[in-house]
């Protein structure tokens, strides 16, 4: 599948970009833009990545590809003139487009079909093709509906990658739920799926809200939610591309963006805010509300969600319906593509950190326990709001980082979207290790519901899809011995216990009382479902009638001493004081009682060690 060049985009300061800089284009990020073969703009090419040309048709013999206003066609393809790396595909389909079902459900008309639609791609020097059937299963756009439509598609979806191979895209848009398409056969064959997250509601309801706010009702989507089901549905993050709407929709009918403002300019209208939905609305002047859309305000929102949710990119419908200024194509611009600032003379212990995807640099290096590291190139290492993650690293006074687990060869990113260092050990191949059974030594991994756990902190909301892309490295701190460190309303919901520890970092072989790979707890707090207690096999769970309060820190200690019954221990931290990232002091060693940052008393302590003393972080500092 193709991947989009990392390049540098240099904008001409006049107009629209006169406060934009040179600054680096995102590598994978897509923005996909639909454009209408009835409208009339020359789209600014340099804002986006792809375009999707509105729209070609399937043929009255159901075996072929129909196409109106080539010369339109034409013309975007031009523009990559302008911008080389731009993607012009034709998007297939649209709102009662007709063709699909009895083409779909003929072999022969699937093949002749595809096959036509690779000698399109090649006569007008398209990139690929995108497929918006609306939708299979589903007769709102007048065709029958039989029964097996989703499997026709997936086959369709095969046939065209066969025919288009691997130097075309092949992209699709979704309805917003994804019940219409099965997903966990049909995404081998496709680069990405375009969610089509508006029209989700009717007024008096946003029909494009990010999150369920206080004028959605119950039934409907939101953007959030509509993601959260697409991931459940088997597609992965990185071919997820998130739509958006560049109209409003509601009582008023379906206006554009420049519609919504003259509206609101006639004084007629009124503009609100939805604060919990993230969304703008304009209603009467008696408060009735008439239309929800989008602006520049609501996008940045839903850009930040793409970008925290490590999603492929935005789509919006369409390019005609944005304001004069191209406000909303420019803040998906800015958010999507563009990174904030390329940083330079980035550097982990002097080893150069180089980019690896939005805001994030990475090194790869020897990592020896105990050692102190150095970082710098950038102010926020050393800020308080820069997470560092005390299963790995221990920051001290001088802002230099105490590494945690056993010596060995390590990942390691600074993620300054998310304002923390993300760690991987790597195995002989150079790749995130995994759990050995047989010598019990590696890496583990917890997945859990994104609203459930995270580092350096869980999605706070409904989103309880599991997500491998966000598996948390569990690390190897001694022989057979792992630790993980949760903080209770940041790392972990207190509301919400509902995680699983896998051998790899990502589905397959994981950790249960009745598999292969045996784990158990006597804990008191948590315990670990065994498939009979109501709860999953493997998953972790808080007790009931116990309860957990914000600010308390868990650490969970894996005993792998027995590798094939791995138990689990589980100590509050006592005297809650943020310890692990908290300044510490330097005492002698002959101070009295000591815990380790497992919550584990020890009666010797050791010179150069960092513990828990009387409710604070302590050096162990040797008496002269």
């Amino acid at each position: 599948m193709k991947k989009i060049s990392l390049l540098i985009i240099t904008l001409s300061v006049a107009c629209l970009f006169s406060e934009m800089r040179v600054r680096a284009q995102v590598a994978d990020r897509v923005v996909v833009s639909y454009v209408t073969s009835w409208s009339t703009e020359v789209p600014d090419s340099r804002t986006m990545t792809h375009i999707n040309f509105a729209f070609g048709g399937v043929n009255s013999s159901h075996n072929g590809v129909s196409l109106w206003s080539t010369d339109r066609l034409k013309m975007l393809v031009g523009l990559k003139q302008k911008n080389p790396s731009l993607k012009v595909l034709i998007s297939i389909g649209g709102w009662g487009a007709g063709g699909f079902s009895p083409m779909a459900a003929d072999s022969l008309n699937r093949l002749k079909f595809a096959q036509d639609c690779k000698r399109v791609c090649t006569q007008y020097n398209l990139d690929g093709i995108d497929i918006d059937w609306e939708f299979p299963g589903n007769n709102s756009s007048g065709e029958t509906s039989p029964a097996d439509e989703k499997h026709n598609y997936t086959l369709l979806m095969r046939d065209l990658r066969k025919a288009l191979g691997d130097d075309l895209l092949l992209t699709m848009a979704s309805n917003y739920t994804p019940e219409n398409y099965n997903f966990r056969e049909c995404i081998q064959y496709l680069d990405f799926v375009n969610v089509m997250c508006y029209n989700m509601a009717s007024n008096p309801n946003h029909h494009a809200a990010l999150y369920r706010g206080g004028t959605v009702s119950k039934g409907y989507y939101t953007s959030q939610e509509s993601v959260a089901a697409h991931i459940s549905a088997g597609i992965p993050r990185n071919k997820l591309v998130m739509g958006m709407p560049f109209y409003g929709n509601g009582s008023l009918g379906e206006i554009s963006l420049k519609r919504v403002n003259e509206l609101i300019a006639s004084g007629e209208y009124i503009e609100k805010w939805d604060d919990v939905g993230k969304v703008p609305y304009l209603t009467d002047l008696n408060g009735n509300m008439k239309v929800g859309f989008d602006n520049a305000r609501s996008l940045e929102y839903k850009c930040d969600y793409i970008l925290k949710q490590h999603l492929r990119g935005a789509m919006y419908w369409d390019y005609a319906q944005d304001d004069e200024k191209g406000s909303e194509r420019m803040t998906l611009y800015n958010k999507i593509l563009v990174a904030s600032e390329v940083k330079e003379n980035l550097s982990f212990d002097g080893h150069d950190m180089e980019p690896a995807g939005y805001d994030r640099y990475q090194t790869e290096l020897e990592l020896v326990q105990g050692q102190k590291y150095t970082v710098a190139g950038d102010e926020a290492f050393a800020s308080d709001d820069w997470y560092a993650d005390p299963d790995f690293f221990i920051r001290t006074d001088d802002y230099t980082f105490r590494f945690v687990p056993v010596s060995g060869k390590y990942r390691v990113t600074a993620d300054f979207f998310d304002k923390c260092f993300r760690v991987v050990p790597l195995d002989a191949d150079g790749e995130p290790a995994v759990y050995d059974p047989l010598t019990g030594k590696g890496a583990m991994w917890v997945i859990g519901a994104a609203s459930s756990v995270g580092k350096p902190g869980f999605i706070d909301g409904s989103d309880n899809t599991w997500n491998e892309d966000n598996a948390i490295c569990v690390p190897q701190i001694a022989d057979g011995m792992y630790q993980f460190t949760f903080k209770v309303g940041e790392q972990l919901n207190a509301d919400l216990v509902n995680f699983k520890l896998f051998l790899q970092p990502g589905w397959g072989k994981e950790f249960s009382p009745s598999s292969d790979f045996r784990i158990s707890t006597l804990g008191a707090v948590f315990g670990i479902g065994t498939g009979s207690n109501g709860i999953d096999a493997g998953n972790i769970f808080l007790r009931p009638n116990r309860t957990l309060k914000n600010g308390e820190i868990y650490v969970f200690t894996l005993d792998a001493s027995n590798p094939s019954n791995v138990r689990l221990s589980v100590k509050r931290v006592n005297e809650i004081v943020d310890a692990i990232n908290a300044p510490r002091m330097e005492v002698p060693e002959t101070a009295s009682v000591y815990y380790t940052l497992d919550g584990i008393m020890v009666t010797s302590p050791v010179f150069g060690n960092i513990y828990i003393h009387n409710g604070r972080k302590v050096l162990i500092k040797k008496i002269r």
